[in-house]
């Protein structure tokens, strides 16, 4: 899945960049683009299903690590974020492993 891609940032851009898919888990570059995406997946969920408000704070979602809680009030509106998280992460090349238990 290699690509030609350029990096804009305000009004300036770099030249064309080879990318390919993946980045070795435990460098500094993984953690920070696991967290950009995740941030990006739990807005669409968000945006669709709405809020979940504790003591007057709206949570979006409980994140630990790689780990990734999502909260409501019905559990059929939690399997909808579910469904939703892992069709969207799949859209973005990402695999949710949903049925991990510890």
């Amino acid at each position: 899945m290699n690509q030609d891609v350029k990096v804009r940032l305000g009004q300036w851009e770099t030249k064309s960049v080879k990318t390919g898919r993946g980045v070795r888990q435990g460098r500094c570059l993984s953690q920070i683009l696991f967290k950009l995406v995740s941030e990006c997946l739990i807005n669409v969920v968000h945006e669709e299903f709405g809020d979940f408000i504790v003591g007057g704070q709206v949570i979006l979602a409980v994140e630990c690590a790689d780990d990734l809680a999502l909260l409501s009030k019905e559990g059929k509106v939690t399997q909808g974020k579910i469904n939703r998280l892992i069709d969207v992460g799949r859209y973005y090349g990402m695999e949710m492993n949903v049925g991990k238990q510890r």
